[in-house]
């Protein structure tokens, strides 16, 4: 789909957003259409700290895998319609109109955010977003915190595998959370990291395909209090 040159235009943002969706929306490269794979995205993704803006952030408010953006290719016109849409939201954050950034002194190319910063962004200019997006993070802003010292993990082969590990068993939780929200509670009406992780050991062949999760009962419940109120 066409999108005029002044979409680029920070006022016109949730315009352009919309259209870009919309062409994307049901296209083999999106590699997420549906709601469940929507869901399963987010829950992915939700887990991490930060995103970086142009890379991850932007194709994820549209509903797109960011795997599937780099390889955006496979749409007639896409690495056009990326860049006027890189464009508006750079544009957004330099007149003071876009999300929070994390700026480390690299250059836009670097910057990242916060997934919540980015949410309540989004919410205030009225974007259209994923239902999965917003029915994850509006728990998550009610019930679930990043701890001070969450940081992306990058490192040896072992640091790698931990971290992903450790994201599957929060991407679960988050699951849990959201679909049985009276299971996650304890005698005093407390989020339970404990109870969390019971759940997640009862249906680990969903969650790892295996019959007993990567991490101890003890290990998941220390790692979800970490992220509990």
């Amino acid at each position: 789909m066409p999108i005029p040159m002044s979409d680029t235009d920070p006022s016109q943002l949730a315009g352009l957003l919309a259209g870009v969706a919309s062409s994307w929306a049901g296209s083999a490269a999106v590699g997420a259409a549906g709601p469940f794979h929507q869901h399963l995205l987010y829950e992915r993704w939700l887990t991490r700290p930060v995103w970086r803006l142009r890379e991850e952030a932007v194709p994820l408010l549209l509903g797109i895998d960011p795997d599937a953006w780099a390889r955006g290719g496979v749409v007639p016109g896409s690495t056009e319609v990326q860049d006027r849409v890189w464009a508006a939201v750079h544009a957004a954050v330099m007149e003071g109109r876009g999300p929070r950034v994390i700026d480390d002194g690299s250059g836009p190319e670097h910057w990242c955010v916060e997934p919540a910063d980015l949410y309540r962004w989004a919410s205030r200019r009225g974007l259209v977003l994923s239902e999965s997006f917003v029915t994850l993070m509006d728990f998550i802003l009610r019930a679930v915190k990043a701890p001070a010292d969450a940081v992306a993990v990058a490192g040896t082969p072992a640091e790698t595998h931990l971290a992903s590990v450790r994201e599957r068993v929060l991407g679960a939780a988050l699951n849990v959370l959201a679909k049985c929200p009276d299971q996650c509670y304890d005698a005093y009406g407390l989020c339970s990291g404990a109870r969390i992780a019971e759940r997640i050991a009862a249906q680990s062949m969903r969650w790892f395909d295996a019959p007993e999760p990567p991490l101890t009962g003890p290990e998941m419940t220390a790692l979800i209090d970490r992220w509990l109120e």
